[in-house]
């Protein structure tokens, strides 16, 4: 109203000359530093997260820019671009990778089931585990003896009974000294004697790869090859009997994906709260019996055409322990892709198809159509519940008793057996990527070995003590790296999970990777509580995916890994590796609670109990329970 009167003029002329006096500076360089401040709190309040409840976060932050103006949003949306180009910079190839072949991005991606969105978060120490400095390290009191690192999983089964139990002598000491506190320290003789003879055995592993010294191993290993080709063309009769079901397994597969999008429209709930009578015919037709026993017996003979180590292309996806999850496992193709619509992507299953899950004999079922329809590019890894005694022990008999009735059931219970005695006991991606199971146990074998396994692969074979290399590939587990894990362990040890089970150190996976010519080791087998899935360990060797979430109440989230081709920077092929994740029921649904009872949304009793224990996961009362995981 003042400029439209007769002041207008003047108050115009008077700001005019106010920016052109020694004021005009001063008051632009206020504007820029309010504007930095701005800016700066963004970045702030943008770079916390990555931790939980990023998702709710970001909703918040996106709400806060609706009333905003124009210049704040801009701003805003500068921090948060810059944010995420740190980040990108951050997962960028070292040195090393980029000579490996292989590299393991610090970042992955998270799907939200609540907002149905992907973001890439930041990993964290808790899941990217590096060993710490060799210099002096505490040792349990009393008789000196160093206590071995654990791997602090809440997963682990008994190993079979039948297997025979070895122990694995400790070393002796060097003379160790206390410290003021009396707590007993010693320090090493060098740098560290372990990385040295490490380095060594590397470089003289890569030597024997490149078959320099190893011209035996070439003759044997052509002869193999051409039993391979040979194995191959008894396998052409076959392929008409695959072709007559692969147009079933298709309808199978596209049934199970419309599932999977519908269910994602849905509020997310456990595995064993999604209970639908009719999913069997859903699925299988109402002749599902006879889909069962005809997808299962093609697909034993198409499991014991191929080799024992089979090999992948990329891209790829894979899998951890599924456990008879089926809902977490439709979740996956909905976030991350499925092969119905990528034509170029292949699937890797590590093991653990059954046992445990409210949906075991639909999880399985899929499985074999997938491989069935997709011969050359789904891979199923046999793991340690791929086993008559533990399916008798741990709940994929009674569901197929359940489900398919006392006549029947037993009938498809054997023939998934027999599968499941031809399945490849690995997978080898793209060349530089081993995916095993359990581990590597002491690590002494080479990949051409694993072709001498005789099919079909008895329960009887494995536990014998002469065959503990392949018992251990489906049972050891590694030492897990970190900042309270002992620098100083290595080698082999004994495992908690008891017969000739071992866990091996990281000079371990690091002196086998370079014998066999190999950049990363990918194993699933154990669930952590709370965990994001994954985990990275061993100088970014070897990997750890779990894609059943809230196994046993663990309240985990679940893992799938993604394996892409990129050029590097020196122009050669990389083999990029991402872990891709689904958020825990378990941790949105404590998340909720816990916000709700900070808004006075919840009774007083509820929101004792969301600050107390949360959300307790539920279990299926159909299975037995007789061990931890």
């Amino acid at each position: 109203s003042r400029s439209k009167s007769k002041e207008g003029p003047a108050i115009q002329e008077s700001l005019r000359s106010r920016s052109k006096s020694k004021e005009g500076p001063a008051i632009q360089e206020s504007l820029r530093s309010r504007s930095k401040s701005k800016e700066s709190r963004a970045s702030q309040e943008l770079d916390t997260l990555g931790e939980e409840g990023e998702g709710d976060e970001t909703e918040r932050l996106e709400e806060d820019l609706l009333p905003m103006s124009s210049l704040r949003v801009f701003y805003k949306v500068t921090a948060a671009a810059r944010v995420f180009q740190n980040r990108a910079e951050k997962s960028m190839a070292t040195d090393l990778e980029t000579s490996r072949g292989v590299q393991v991005e610090t970042i992955y991606d998270f799907w939200d089931s609540a907002t149905k969105k992907v973001r890439q978060r930041k990993m964290q120490e808790d899941v990217l585990h590096r060993r710490r400095p060799v210099d002096m390290y505490p040792i349990q009191d009393g008789d000196g003896e160093r206590e071995d690192s654990d791997a602090n999983s809440d997963g682990t089964d008994g190993a079979p009974s039948s297997a025979s139990s070895s122990e694995s002598p400790r070393k002796p000491l060097s003379p160790a000294r206390t410290n003021g506190g009396g707590k007993v320290l010693q320090r090493s003789n060098t740098t560290s004697n372990t990385e040295v003879v490490t380095s060594w055995g590397a470089l003289v592993g890569k030597v024997l790869h490149c078959k320099v010294l190893d011209f035996g191993e070439l003759k044997d290993k052509a002869i193999r090859n051409r039993l391979i080709q040979g194995q191959d063309r008894d396998t052409v009769s076959q392929s008409r009997m695959v072709f007559r079901l692969q147009e079933r397994a298709r309808i199978i597969v596209k049934q199970a994906i419309n599932l999977a999008k519908k269910l994602a429209k849905e509020p997310d709930k456990f595995d064993s709260e999604w209970t639908d009578q009719s999913l069997l015919t859903y699925l299988f037709s109402t002749e599902y019996l006879d889909t069962l026993m005809l997808l299962t017996n093609i697909a034993a003979k198409l499991l014991g055409s191929q080799p024992m180590l089979a090999t992948a292309k990329a891209p790829c996806k894979i899998f951890g322990d599924i456990h008879g999850q089926l809902r977490d496992l439709l979740m996956y193709f909905v976030a991350f892709g499925n092969p119905m619509e990528d034509p170029t992507l292949s699937l890797v299953f590590n093991g653990d198809f059954v046992d445990r899950g409210a949906h075991q004999v639909e999880v399985i079922g899929l499985l074999l159509s997938l491989k069935v329809l997709y011969p050359d590019r789904v891979w199923l890894v046999r793991g340690n519940h791929e086993d008559r005694m533990m399916n008798e022990k741990y709940g994929f008999f009674d569901s197929c008793l359940r489900l398919l009735g006392k006549d029947f059931g037993p009938k498809v219970f054997e023939l998934m057996q027999g599968a499941f005695n031809r399945l490849p006991v690995a997978c080898l991606v793209a060349g530089k990527i081993l995916c095993v199971h359990g581990g590597i146990g002491d690590g002494s074998w080479r990949l051409d070995d694993l072709r001498t396994i005789p099919r079909p692969l008895e329960s009887t074979y494995i536990t014998d003590p002469a065959n503990s290399w392949i018992f251990n590939i489906l049972w050891s587990d590694p030492i897990e790296d970190g900042k309270d894990a002992d620098p100083m362990v290595f080698g082999v040890h004994e495992s908690p999970r008891g017969g000739v089970a071992a866990r091996f150190a990281w000079n371990i996976t690091k002196t086998f990777c370079a014998r066999n010519g190999l950049s990363l080791i990918v194993r699933s087998h154990q669930s952590k509580r709370g965990s994001r899935g994954f985990d990275v360990m061993h100088e970014n060797m070897l990997v750890r995916v779990f894609s059943a979430r809230d196994y046993e109440g663990h309240g985990n989230d679940g893992a799938v890994l993604q394996v892409t081709e990129e050029t590097g920077k020196d122009g050669k092929l990389l083999l990029v590796v991402r872990p891709q994740v689904v958020r825990s029921v378990k941790k949105a649904r404590d998340e909720e609670l816990r916000r709700a009872a900070e808004e006075g949304r919840l009774p007083e009793g509820h929101a004792r109990a969301s600050k107390k224990g949360g959300h307790r996961t539920p279990r299926d009362s159909s299975r037995r329970r007789t061990s931890p995981a």
